[in-house]
């Protein structure tokens, strides 16, 4: 009964189209017309944190979290200098690497100073202005020396006059200890050995063959506030280009350097640049989808009747049809405020386009089957007018193949539909884009594409020309394939008669069954063992700069980034029992925030966390230990003054202690609040290195009372993890990540009672955190899909259960074997792969509900034979050979689109038309006899 009414509605809608083409198309232009107003609004991004976060993601809260405690995490402009020159022996008999020869030295200076001098000539953004600097809080201007930058000069007591008798001694023991005498920086701290050397054998840092330059840049949350940065860093990245291709005179990099860099800007200028390029072989793919359909979508009998059974203004039209659903789809996005992204505005096409012409290609197989038996229809009349016979024809064609349209559109529409409940923006944009463009193709195909195939009839009827329909040609009836009763049929729908008696052979269908519940069976063996991630590289041609700075740092640098443990507010740092649980000192609980992450260091081949915190609060005990080298007051106003400065006016600190354990150490609780803010004022010397304005000036929140008095709140602690090179290495870094806090939460709470929660911040989490749960959300994702294709193939068949069973089943293995195939294709899984599983669905149910719907329809014992013989040349013509220039994609210059779309779509075309063509007709051919039986 469903099933009718489907058909009485399309056939209605399809007679008012092909009655009133011109009309039509008038109406749908007006459509299209108010919705490419939206393209004004339409928003672009390539920002990796809007692309692959959820807002609502844990990572994401708590980045926002330790944004607006901390300020954001500054940003990085860093250099690779690898030398190919030879290890040498000093006098001792030790042997040094590449990286501390004096000419190395030499060269890494000469390079520091020209980026130190970056926008001086021209008036403009200078280091100055933007860098990171922690002494810039002790007011007045900024100067360069008060930049952070880590680099090996800083060993060195005077740059740019390097002993070579004693250079290689001092570098050694600021290896040693480089907050020791003479390694402080001007900046006020030390630079990690690990950070500035590089290329080094595991534990021999003397080996290095690399030096590195690291420059900390201010950040903002702020867009306008961050215009001086990036104004910085263009040039830096122009500096950097310059030197390496030996652009300038006065920067002459030595044949001996190879060098490799990059800033906060980079990839996301890189992305920008990429998608841009990806458009030529991108367009390339279209133009030849365009000359397949222009000469696929006629049944063209010979040379001499080409322009009349051509289709060309069909096809140019159903593929202009095509785009303009996808320039709707952009237009209402741009309504709704959505934010899209270059690529998926280069992909989402192919597989729009894919879906739009095999529609096209079973209309127009449709219109010929019924013209050519017109006489079978028991309401047909042999004295019809054109007009009548045109809506006639027209109401069959639409009441045969609308239902099935509809049923593939909305199951896909409606898989794209429930992609968009995933928690990754790029996978959300794409499905939500995906799925809107489908519903405008679905509307723009039932009437304008009926329209346009109206029109076409009429010139084909009229012996007019195709291109050229102000040219008449006179041919007899019986020579137009409209007056014919046995009109041309192509190569491929002469072979399906012959092809469907072979497949539906006893034999061949044992051995269908047998080849394809293998390769079920060998998928299924296959899926656990897929990786998950999406290694950064991928996003990048290799003849990126960014590319080969990313594959320096997993080759080069053996230190991984910083990790912050934040601890929120609620605990009383005055209080030694809430100390206790922070600390890692005398008298501190075994299981406190320091120790734990000391132990965890102790295991970074499982934990990632290969240098354990700093501690502001055991250094600010430590500080108030010093008496007579830190804490410092005017003796005027009892103000603050810094421990490097020497005055009559400036008095040591009488600071009284504790009655916790006997005095011991830790200070009274008002002097804890009144030399707290000290502490973090006073900035780090040879003399009282302890000091906290270098390094945790910006690392604790504290409010002052009316009498000066500080109360801190939040803080944080900061670790450094190991080298991380690949996903698997980020994913366990988070991982463990949120396992540590969640057991120093658990400590501190069981400790004081108090409701305190600790979580890690790093910046690669907002990436990372999805694959703790990708497996799960990949099958909710896909288990979601498939309920929903589900209901709506049972709904649109008439509650047919066995077509339903057969195209669900057919679907799940095209799915399962998708997942084998990535893996033997080393595709990773994650949110590129996950859409294109979803993706899967949708085309697998293309490849197979027209046959279905077809067989459901049929009648006769021979049902699904006659299916197959019905719409088995459109698929092959329609959805499969539309889909052979994706090959162009093998060609494209990023491996993010040769792997995840032409690799996982090539992939999907050919098990869509295996499964569909040959799986699928023998599935229903068994279930007919079943249910006949």
């Amino acid at each position: 009964m469903l099933t009718k009414l489907f058909q009485l509605l399309f056939a209605k809608l399809g007679g008012i189209s092909g009655s009133h083409p011109v009309l039509v198309i008038m109406l749908t232009s007006w459509v299209t017309f108010a919705m490419f107003f939206g393209l004004i609004n339409l928003r672009l991004t390539a920002n990796p944190v809007e692309l692959w976060s959820s807002p609502t993601s844990r990572s994401r809260q708590e980045l926002n979290y330790f944004n607006e405690r901390f300020g954001p995490f500054y940003r990085t402009a860093q250099v690779f200098l690898t030398f190919n020159l030879d290890s040498f022996e000093n006098d001792e008999g030790v042997i040094y690497g590449p990286a501390f020869r004096i000419e190395a030295l030499q060269e890494l200076i000469k390079l520091e100073d020209a980026i130190f001098a970056i926008g001086e000539d021209d008036g403009g953004v200078t280091l100055k202005d933007v860098c990171y600097a922690p002494l810039r809080q002790r007011g007045g201007d900024v100067n360069v020396e008060q930049c952070v930058s880590m680099s090996a000069s800083s060993y060195l007591p005077d740059r740019h006059n390097i002993n070579n008798v004693t250079y290689l001694e001092n570098i050694q023991n600021c290896i040693n200890n480089h907050y020791g005498f003479g390694c402080l920086s001007s900046w006020g701290g030390g630079a990690e050995p690990d950070l500035v050397f590089g290329g080094f054998d595991t534990g021999n840092i003397f080996s290095a063959n690399t030096l590195l330059l690291n420059f900390p840049i201010a950040n903002f949350l702020l867009q306008e506030d961050l215009e001086p940065a990036l104004e910085w860093e263009s040039k830096f990245i122009d500096l950097l280009h310059d030197y390496r291709y030996n652009r300038r005179e006065d920067l002459k990099r030595s044949d001996n350097v190879t060098v490799n860099f990059a800033t906060e800007r980079s990839i996301e200028d890189e992305i920008q640049r990429v998608s841009e390029a990806e458009a030529v072989p991108i367009a390339i793919s279209y133009v030849l989808m365009f000359i397949y359909v222009t000469l696929a979508l006629g049944n063209i009998r010979s040379l001499k009747t080409w322009f009349i059974d051509s289709k060309i203004m069909v096809a140019l039209g159903s593929i202009v049809i095509v785009l303009v659903a996808i320039f709707c789809a952009m237009g209402a996005l741009g309504y709704a405020n959505v934010t899209l992204t270059l690529l998926a505005i280069n992909v989402i096409p192919f597989f729009i386009l894919s879906v739009g012409i095999d529609n096209v290609f079973l209309m127009v197989n449709t219109l010929h089957d019924i013209q050519s038996n017109l006489k079978s229809f028991d309401d047909y009349k042999e004295d019809f007018s054109f007009e009548k016979k045109r809506r006639f024809v027209f109401e069959k064609m639409m009441g045969s193949v609308g239902p099935s349209i509809f049923m593939s559109s909305v199951t896909q529409i409606t898989c794209f539909a429930i992609g968009s409940l995933a928690n990754f923006p790029a996978v959300v944009t794409f499905a939500i884009f995906a799925s809107v463009s489908l519903a405008f193709l679905f509307v723009f195909q039932v009437t304008t594409v009926v329209a346009l195939l109206s029109i076409d009839y009429k010139r084909a009827s009229n012996n007019r020309l195709d291109l050229f329909c102000c040219i008449q040609k006179k041919t007899l009836d019986d020579e137009n394939p409209l007056h014919s009763e046995t009109p041309y049929k192509g190569i491929t729908q002469r072979l399906m008669e012959p092809y469907s008696k072979f497949l539906l052979d006893w034999r061949v269908k044992i051995v269908v069954v047998i080849l394809f519940m293998g390769m079920m069976s060998a998928s299924i063996m296959l899926v656990p063992q897929l990786e998950i991630g999406l290694d950064q590289e991928l996003a990048l041609p290799p003849d990126s700069y960014v590319y080969q700075y990313l594959q320096a740092v997993s080759n080069l640098i053996r230190m991984g980034p910083p990790i912050y443990f934040v601890v929120k507010g609620g605990l009383d740092y005055t209080n030694p029992e809430h100390q206790n649980v922070i600390c890692g000192g005398q008298l501190c609980h075994t299981d406190s925030l320091f120790t734990q992450i000391f132990l965890a260091s102790q295991y970074s081949d499982i934990t990632s966390i290969s240098k354990s915190s700093n501690s502001w609060l055991d250094d600010f005990i430590d500080w108030t230990n010093l008496y007579g080298a830190c804490c410092q007051y005017d003796i005027n106003n009892g103000e603050f003054c810094p421990s490097e400065v020497v005055s009559v006016n400036c008095s040591s600190c009488e600071i009284p202690r504790s009655s916790y354990a006997n005095g011991l150490l830790r200070p009274h609780r008002e002097a804890f609040e009144k030399y707290i803010p000290f502490f973090l004022q006073d900035p780090p010397t040879e003399m009282c290195s302890k000091a906290g304005l270098a390094s945790y000036s910006s690392a604790v929140n504290y409010i002052l009372d009316s009498n000066g008095r500080a109360t801190v709140h939040d803080t944080n602690f900061m670790a450094y993890l190991t080298p991380l090179s690949i996903s698997k290495d980020y994913i366990n870094a988070v991982d463990y990540g949120y396992r540590i806090a969640a057991d120093i939460t658990e400590a501190i709470q069981s400790h004081t009672g108090v409701n305190v929660e600790v979580f890690p911040y790093s910046l690669f989490f907002i990436y990372y955190e999805q694959y703790l749960t990708m497996w799960a959300d990949t099958f909710a994702s896909i288990g979601y899909c498939l309920i929903g294709a589900m209901f709506l193939n049972l709904i649109a068949s008439g509650f047919n259960i066995l077509t339903t069973f057969a195209v669900m089943f057919n679907v799940i293995l095209v799915v399962v074997n998708m997942m084998g195939v990535m893996y033997i294709w080393n595709i990773p899984l994650n949110a590129v792969s996950c859409v294109n599983l979803i993706v899967s669905i949708g085309i697998s149910v293309e490849f197979c509900s027209h046959i279905a719907y077809a067989y459901a329809i049929g009648e006769g014992s021979n049902k699904v034979e006659d299916a197959i013989q019905k719409v088995g040349a459109t698929i092959i013509t329609g959805i499969t050979f539309t889909n052979i220039p994706v090959v162009v994609l093998a060609f494209s210059y990023t491996e993010i689109i040769e792997v995840f779309f032409f690799r996982m779509f090539l992939s999907l075309v050919i098990l869509g038309l295996l499964h569909g063509m040959i799986f699928f007709p023998v599935l229903l051919s068994y279930l007919d006899s079943l249910k006949r039986k």
